[in-house]
């Protein structure tokens, strides 16, 4: 069985901050692909899910839940 993800709080400030990036046309891609990986992270998702709604893998949603 597989261990429960890290669980990932974010404070107001950093989740509006990432929300931006998440949402940008402007940024580079792969910002705005972490900056979505970690609001997903931090709503609950697991790794898997993550990997799956945006289609990475589940190794790259759990580098950058530890980052």
């Amino acid at each position: 069985m597989a261990r429960p993800a890290r669980k990932i709080d974010l404070s107001p400030e950093c989740r509006r901050d990432l929300e931006r990036v998440a949402w940008s046309d402007a940024q580079p891609h792969r910002d705005v692909l972490r900056a979505r990986i970690i609001l997903m992270a931090a709503g609950g998702a697991t790794n898997e899910a993550i990997a799956e709604e945006l289609g990475i893998t589940p190794q790259s949603a759990c580098k950058w839940r530890r980052r």
